[in-house]
């Protein structure tokens, strides 16, 4: 038995990596759909400081409400494993937490990249 191979060939091994992915790509894509509402914004005065707090505090907001909800199911599968649950609370919250970044990264990736000068373009191709 070799235990340290073993959890390095582990299924699970690249699922912080797949979480960052997906939460990067759905929280760009839930900005993307508001690009017409946040170059509105842009093109009203509103400083591009303000558009990217307010898109953060809701992916805030949000993100913190998909923790609250997985977070309690990571903790009740490990607690039937009472011989590591450190390290399988560890193993367990990881994915959460690359989620949670990635969520966070492509909301602000996603918002920065929209511009006023686009607003005209988004209004006709709507």
């Amino acid at each position: 038995f070799d235990g340290a191979r073993d959890y390095a060939r582990r299924p699970t091994r690249h699922l912080p990596l797949v979480a960052a992915a997906a939460g990067l790509l759905l929280a760009g894509g839930a900005v993307v759909s508001r690009r017409l509402e946040i170059a509105a914004e842009l093109h009203t005065g509103l400083p591009k400081a303000a558009v990217l707090g307010h898109l953060a505090l809701e992916a805030a907001a949000w993100i913190t409400l998909a923790l609250a909800l997985a977070a309690p199911t990571v903790w009740a599968a490990a607690a039937d494993l009472s011989w590591d649950l450190p390290g399988v609370l560890r193993l367990g919250l990881r994915p959460l937490a690359a989620g949670a970044g990635g969520a966070a990264l492509g909301t602000i990736a996603a918002a920065a990249a929209i511009q006023e000068k686009q607003l005209f373009t988004l209004f006709k191709n709507r």
